[in-house]
């Protein structure tokens, strides 16, 4: 039964990746009062706000935006200035952490991998709070490895023995659970997909390359009889987009996409044109989706979004384009568009049923409550 408000404790939630936070909430909201740790705009110099912050503000919780530093890998030409930015970051979000931690006394904090993580966890350990993370990629990343000594528990979304990196240590307080599929998601299994549709995504903050890419394309999608939907991020500007184009019935760009929406153009949606974060390719699995993936070539954590990709591939869904190869040889997108279309959608049914898409967050709250 769902507590009262004034009866309960207060968990505090760091973003991070937030819509497997989100997911995560929701479920969390039954019994503690949340309070939201994240990042209100979408880059550093950016004046958008961040999709987390607009997600969270819906869900009407307490928010924090935190200022959240980082070690960046790149110190060369024009972003020197900004790494030199985001490395005298990282004590002021540690401090401002432990002011929240403080203001708020959370029974536990639970953080979703980033930046905002390493601060709140380093705050949490000189506090004496517990601190959980669900990990949600194949191959932790920097900011992951720096907050495991941290971590009370670690949630893995993956089996451990397809993760990499994790010590005999960190696996001796480590669980799998799986990762998040939405709620939204999981009604749409099943659903009816509709010929000839087209889901572009560059995930929340968008992808440069993946929106040039489909506008160059968008000429040859459509006369072909393709209906895109585009995601295009918060930074774009839309007057890129040809004037032929803006009252086209068979093209639909929008900067966010609501969570029913997105699971709305997922699951209906033929093919699916992405990145390959680690949720992304979770609920394309879920979902048995056809796509084309194209992994960040520079994420932070070096071949993640690569590894993702070939994780899915494996099952036979998906065929990945680098973006150099696209670079090179500008007919390969259209080629391997049409090819993945074509093909039959033949899954290794065996290795998805190991996968575990469900109750995810009652799990972890049920391993979170052993801890006290």
């Amino acid at each position: 039964m769902k507590k009262e408000k004034s009866q309960m404790k207060k968990i505090i939630i760091v973003g991070g990746h937030f819509m497997p936070a989100i997911s995560f909430s929701e479920e969390a909201r039954k019994f503690y009062e949340i309070v939201w740790v994240g990042v209100k705009k979408t880059s550093l110099f950016s004046k958008t706000e961040s999709l987390e912050f607009l997600s969270v503000r819906a869900k009407n919780y307490k928010f924090y935006s935190l200022i959240a530093g980082k070690f960046s890998r790149f110190w060369k030409g024009k972003e020197f200035f900004k790494s030199l930015i985001y490395l005298a970051r990282v004590p002021i979000g540690i401090f401002q952490a432990i002011f929240i931690i403080l203001k708020e006394n959370p029974k536990f904090i639970v953080g979703f991998g980033g930046y905002t993580s390493v601060a709140v966890s380093v705050a949490s350990k000189i506090l004496g709070k517990k601190f959980f993370i669900h990990e949600q990629i194949l191959s932790p990343s920097l900011a992951s490895r720096i907050t495991f000594p941290f971590v009370e528990k670690l949630f893995l979304s993956f089996p451990p023995e397809n993760m990499e990196g994790l010590n005999e240590k960190i696996l001796k307080k480590s669980f799998y659970v799986g990762n998040f599929i939405r709620k939204e998601i999981l009604e749409k299994f099943g659903s009816s997909v509709e010929k000839n549709l087209i889901f572009v995504t560059g995930g929340n903050q968008g992808s440069e390359f993946l929106n040039h890419l489909i506008l160059k394309n968008l000429d040859w999608m459509i006369e072909k009889g393709y209906k895109i939907i585009h995601q295009t991020g918060g930074n774009f500007d839309f007057e890129r987009i040809p004037k032929k184009f803006w009252q086209n019935k068979n093209y639909t760009p929008k900067r966010f996409f609501e969570s029913g929406e997105m699971a709305e153009n997922l699951a209906k949606s033929e093919l699916i044109i992405s990145r390959s974060g680690a949720n992304t390719i979770y609920e394309m699995l879920y979902l048995e989706k056809k796509g084309i993936l194209i992994p960040l070539p520079n994420s932070s954590n070096k071949d993640e979004q690569m590894k993702n990709a070939e994780f899915l591939k494996s099952f036979g869904l998906v065929e990945i384009l680098k973006e150099d190869e696209i670079l090179e040889n500008p007919d390969i997108f259209c080629e391997v568009f049409e090819k993945v279309l074509d093909s039959k959608n033949i899954i290794d049914e065996s290795k998805r049923r190991s996968f575990d898409f469900e109750k995810t967050a009652t799990k972890m709250l049920l391993e979170i409550e052993k801890s006290f």
